[in-house]
């Protein structure tokens, strides 16, 4: 029985691998695959809620941002992908509404703009890319992705400065690239473990009631 994504996703992996004859390439599919489900899910469930929020726009433009960068650098997961689609959706739906605030600020303070671009490239400059368990980079390819992580943050930077784009369009651009900047940094993915931990926490607490509830 499918229970989650994950079980999907390696069904279908294992039966796409099994009918291509590429069996030893069932890993890779399964977890491209669930990557794949995942941010489609991810992705309704967040402009969904946003859309009720009234900040639909501002969501839109941070997911396209974060994606963009996240496809070339890596970064940290939580272990299961409910726990990550929580997350996700606390942190994003927080971000976009932020956004219009730092907007307004970028735009009466230049500056903030060039201190959090700096403080973007060093991020990447120093741990980009990150590699997965389940798709691990070769090491090889490791100073082009390097080297493509970098050149992004420079062409999005001097796109940015130079597009006339909406106060509230620039801060959610800007904190879409900076959360996954700083998910790729050691800070980043303490981050993400310990809200790993938490959600997993208050998930195992919760069945423990309910099961305490059905013996009583």
């Amino acid at each position: 029985m499918v229970r989650s994504v994950h079980d999907f996703s390696v069904l279908a992996g294992e039966r796409v691998a099994r009918g291509s004859g590429q069996e030893e390439q069932a890993a890779v599919l399964t977890y491209g695959l669930e990557v794949l489900l995942g941010i489609v899910i991810e992705a309704g469930v967040i402009l969904g809620l946003a859309w009720l929020l009234g900040i639909t726009a501002t969501a839109i433009v941070i997911l396209v941002s974060f994606l963009s960068f996240r496809l070339l650098s890596g970064g940290s997961h939580c272990t299961a992908y409910y726990r990550c689609l929580l997350l996700s959706t606390i942190v994003f739906l927080s971000l976009a509404a932020l956004a219009g605030p730092l907007g307004d600020l970028v735009t009466s303070r230049p500056w903030v703009m060039a201190v959090t671009g700096l403080g973007i490239f060093f991020m990447t400059w120093r741990w980009a890319p990150v590699d997965t368990p389940q798709k691990p980079l070769p090491p090889e390819k490791l100073p082009a992705r390097r080297f493509w992580c970098q050149f992004y943050i420079l062409a999005w930077y001097v796109l940015i400065s130079y597009l006339p784009l909406p106060p509230a369009w620039l801060g959610a651009t800007l904190l879409g690239v900076l959360w996954q900047a700083f998910s790729v940094t050691p800070a980043g993915e303490k981050f993400t473990r310990g809200a790993d931990f938490l959600l997993a926490l208050a998930v195992f607490k919760k069945e423990e009631v309910k099961e305490r509830v059905v013996a009583d």
